[in-house]
């Protein structure tokens, strides 16, 4: 999925390039509600699915300052370890075009815990997180688009490690990520 993302970005069609026509979503004033979801393998657990949620307010032309949330939850059967996270975002888009690249970068502090059929386990310790995503953006409507993108993720985060039948160990370390993700996007307020 990694390099299908990298040619399409490489081997665009100049027609899906083109100036949309109307006012551009991106203008400054305008505001954007995201939410992008993904699937990759996880580090504790085999399954990893993470959900942001990110909003923005266009301060300049094609750049947006916002915040973002996070939600990701590892698993096997049992037991299932859940983060949670909130932090600004910067989003900056390419172009103004129909199919629009566009790069965002973002920073969090969370929390994590494990629940199993036996324990729930909260730490008392934050998590931290920064991430990088390129995606692109393809717009369905003046005021919606869809977006693919593929994000990088790097956590100082905490290991359980399981010492016995109902006891877990915990210890720092850091963990990253490569998450393909589809998201869909919907502005508004947007300026002349």
């Amino acid at each position: 999925m990694k390099k299908l993302f990298y040619i399409v970005l490489l081997v665009m069609p100049g027609n899906l390039l083109a100036q949309s026509s109307g006012l551009s979503p991106f203008s400054p004033g305008a505001w954007q509600i995201g939410l992008k979801s993904g699937y990759s393998p996880g580090s504790s657990f085999p399954n990893r699915f993470s959900t942001q949620l990110q909003l923005g307010y266009f301060v300049g032309n094609r750049w947006s300052v916002g915040l973002e949330t996070s939600w990701v939850r590892e698993w096997r059967n049992s037991p299932v370890l859940t983060s949670v996270g909130v932090g600004p975002r910067v989003h900056y888009q390419l172009t103004n075009s129909k199919l629009s690249p566009y790069l965002a970068a973002s920073y969090q502090v969370g929390k994590q815990w494990l629940d199993s059929l036996e324990i729930t386990y909260k730490p008392r310790r934050l998590t931290h997180s920064v991430s990088l995503t390129p995606g692109l953006s393809w717009q369905l409507s003046s005021k919606l688009r869809l977006d693919l993108s593929y994000r990088f993720e790097y956590y100082l985060s905490y290991r359980f490690n399981r010492t016995s039948y109902q006891e877990y160990a915990l210890s720092r370390y850091f963990e990253y990520y490569q998450v393909p993700q589809l998201g869909i996007t919907y502005f508004l307020g947007r300026k002349p």
